[in-house]
């Protein structure tokens, strides 16, 4: 059975901030927060395509994924956002939300950050596998899906892998963020497989 390694963020999605989280968040210079990204009201959905695509760049279609914020829960004292997906073979979000700069899991685990740039904001290591580091530049990407093209910031993984791969020892992984709409690309990938599996999405309803 391959190995998931990154799932951008996801792997994947929902996201969860109370009102009062939200109103608490971090406004940077720039002039927004993370709640204009991660976008954790009720009701609100993203649906992707997800692509299988090869080292030549071919893709062969793999079916949608349907994410939505179904409700909110507390966790540990902690609003959280429940976070439902229909294909959680792939990238899975759960329980997640909004603190000062970070979108995060029920672990702490960071999903995504904005205002926190150039730094390596996220680091962990598996034995005999390789070593992971996230980061968001602050210089932003233009990501065209089928829904449309924007800006966004990417939180970036860059994984070294300990064993010798035909693809080499280094590979990435991708979570874009735009802004109102929450993530709209995934790439990401098995450790000991060639290719990256995408989600690319096709439309929105965010609040």
């Amino acid at each position: 059975m391959k190995q998931l390694l990154f799932t951008s963020a996801l792997a994947m999605l929902l996201f969860s901030c109370s009102k009062q989280e939200t109103q608490t968040s971090v406004v940077n210079s720039l002039g927004s927060s993370i709640s204009d990204y991660s976008k954790l009201t009720v009701g609100n959905y993203w649906i992707y395509e997800i692509l299988n695509v090869d080292t030549l760049g071919n893709a062969t279609p793999e079916g949608t994924d349907s994410c939505y914020v179904k409700s909110d829960s507390i966790f540990n004292g902690k609003t959280y956002a429940v976070v439902v997906n229909t294909n959680p073979s792939g990238i899975y979000r759960g329980l997640e939300r909004d603190s000062s700069l970070f979108l995060v899991d029920q672990n702490g685990t960071i999903i995504f950050a904005y205002g926190d740039f150039n730094t390596a904001i996220y680091k962990d290591s598996v034995p005999d596998t390789g070593s992971s580091m996230y980061s968001v530049s602050s210089v932003p990407s233009v990501v065209t899906v089928p829904m449309g093209t924007y800006t966004c910031f990417d939180y970036k993984g860059t994984f070294i892998t300990a064993k010798d791969y035909p693809w080499g020892h280094v590979r990435y992984s991708n979570s874009y963020y735009a802004v109102n709409i929450g993530m709209i690309e995934s790439i990401y990938f098995y450790y000991d497989a060639a290719g990256t599996i995408q989600y690319k999405l096709i439309r929105s309803h965010v609040l």
